[in-house]
């Protein structure tokens, strides 16, 4: 169950870093 929760969660983390690293990248 908390696997299930931290999954997701990760995603949106990784996927944020992703966003900051190409407004850096621009």
């Amino acid at each position: 169950m908390v696997q299930a929760v931290a999954r997701p969660a990760a995603a949106e983390v990784e996927t944020a870093a992703v966003e900051v690293a190409t407004a850096a990248a621009w």
